[in-house]
């Protein structure tokens, strides 16, 4: 019964109609600044970014404002509630649900404005040949994205709003440029994670590894 009050409650305040264009209007991609409106906004909010368009500094304010009384809730103090913020992935997660209660409204279960994890065979090659394997991975797909191709996968996963990006495979490790994919696509704020089998990692590939993600 909690539930369903709470749904009509933010049915009403945030899924109208009224309310959910000014939202879509809110958490389009920018052109100007090359991220989604929220995530600029809430760049701008934690002092990550100076600039911005008169749009984005327009949604920085209404951000700044619904972040401020979420904290409020919660019992954090502004400060706290900017250094969590300055992590990016919390603006990529911000902006997906926003655009999703846009473009769908307030439902049980909610349908966010784009995945917020999405696992990418990146390779079918392995170095291993388990006989459990759900993808009988082994050898590269002959099809299989080449580096440009694939960063420019990455950049439609940006523009898109994913969160997260989880390198799968086969052994994504095998891939020659995994690393130089993995932070491309940590650059753009996305939170990056490597289904691996581990059998290739090293103390030097691990020390790539987090050098790669920053």
């Amino acid at each position: 019964m909690k539930t369903t009050t709470t749904i009509g409650i933010l049915k009403a305040a945030i899924g109208n109609p009224a309310t959910r264009k000014i939202l879509k209007g809110m958490s389009r991609y920018c052109e100007k600044d090359k991220k989604n409106r929220i995530e600029v906004a809430v760049e701008l909010y934690t002092g990550k970014r100076e600039k911005a368009c008169f749009s984005c500094r327009t949604a920085e304010k209404i951000i700044a404002s619904v972040l401020k009384k979420g904290g409020d809730a919660f019992g954090l103090t502004e400060d706290k509630l900017k250094e969590k913020f300055k992590d990016p992935y919390w603006g990529k997660g911000l902006a997906s649900t926003v655009h999703g209660v846009a473009l769908f409204g307030v439902k049980k279960p909610f349908t966010s404005g784009a995945p917020y994890q999405i696992v990418w065979d990146v390779t079918y090659a392995c170095n291993l040949h388990c006989k459990h394997c759900y993808a009988t991975a082994g050898k590269p797909l002959k099809d299989e994205l080449s580096n440009e191709q694939a960063k420019h996968a990455i950049d439609i996963f940006d523009r898109a709003g994913v969160t997260i990006l989880a390198f799968s495979g086969g052994e994504p490790l095998v891939r020659p440029d995994i690393l130089e994919l993995t932070g491309y696509a940590a650059d753009k704020g996305i939170y990056v994670a490597i289904a691996t089998n581990g059998t290739l990692i090293t103390k030097v590939k691990a020390k790539e590894m987090k050098e790669e993600q920053g």
